[in-house]
């Protein structure tokens, strides 16, 4: 399904007792790829009990017991989860623009936004990026105020000596966070960043399982914990991470990004701070 900026692509599982079952394994993009892959996995799925496909599997099961997901993983934990705000600013360019775009999301009341100021960056940013950067930060603060949280987003493509430099020079604005300030197959670059960075890292829905996260984890090479439920396995994958960050006494959220179906959304959770 075209979805403007990535494509959705979704999995349904049907049984012989007429219960069927919807997942989806978007990845943004390369979706013919992943439909060739499903397509694979039928030999290995069709006639028997429904296995594999995790996310639609948990559906056919809820429809089985007449219960939501939640019950069979325990029971529901909350009643309200948080979250913040993506794709918020389209169409900005400038920092003034950035600043109505963000004033006007904030009344709304969202309480938290995410967005990447660096442009079209990549590995290194000029003194004039930079610049544009802590510009287009600081406008936005100063729309929203202390109470908003900032939540700024890299896509994964800094050296580390860049990632540092830009975690003080954003530091005063006080961001809730860098979601992946270095390319996601370097643990050791990340850590390097989350040992100096001046502000909390937080990375990992480019980690596939619980043993990439285990590295990850064990290194102290993150803040936060962001598993794509999608990328990372399906719920009870997802699950498994969620327990490795509490033994280790850290936070995991579940990361869904802007053109990401609701289906996406209610499976994912956020059992960190507040934002509504």
């Amino acid at each position: 399904m075209d979805a403007f900026r990535t494509n959705w692509t979704f999995i349904k599982v049907e049984t012989d007792e007429g219960l069927c079952g919807w997942g989806e394994a978007s990845l943004g993009t390369r979706e013919h790829a992943l439909e060739g892959c499903v397509e694979d996995m039928k030999r290995l799925i069709v006639g028997r009990n429904p296995i594999g496909i995790e996310i639609a599997c948990w559906d056919i099961a809820g429809k089985f017991y007449n219960a939501p997901v939640c019950n069979l993983l325990g029971g529901r934990m909350r009643e309200q989860v948080p979250m913040y705000a993506n794709a918020w600013f389209t169409g900005a360019r400038t920092p003034e623009q950035f600043a109505e775009k963000a004033r006007y999301t904030v009344s709304k009341g969202v309480k938290a936004l995410k967005w990447d100021p660096f442009g079209k960056a990549h590995m290194t940013l000029s003194r004039r990026e930079m610049d544009a950067a802590v510009a287009c930060v600081g406008a936005v603060r100063e729309a929203v105020g202390p109470e908003v949280e900032l939540l700024i987003e890299c896509h994964g493509r800094f050296n580390h000596y860049t990632a540092v430099e830009m975690s003080r020079e954003l530091a005063p604005f006080k961001p809730m966070f860098i979601e992946e300030p270095t390319v996601p197959d370097c643990i050791d670059s990340l850590r390097w960043v989350r040992d100096h960075s001046q502000v909390p890292v937080a990375a990992g829905e480019r980690f596939y399982g619980k043993y990439a996260f285990w590295d990850v984890l064990h290194k102290e090479a993150i803040d936060i914990a962001q598993p794509d439920i999608f990328h990372n396995g399906g719920i009870l994958e997802s699950k498994k991470v969620a327990a490795m960050c509490e033994s280790c006494h850290g936070r995991c959220r579940s990361t869904t990004r802007p053109g990401r179906c609701p289906m996406r959304q209610s499976c994912s959770w956020r059992p960190a701070r507040r934002t509504s």
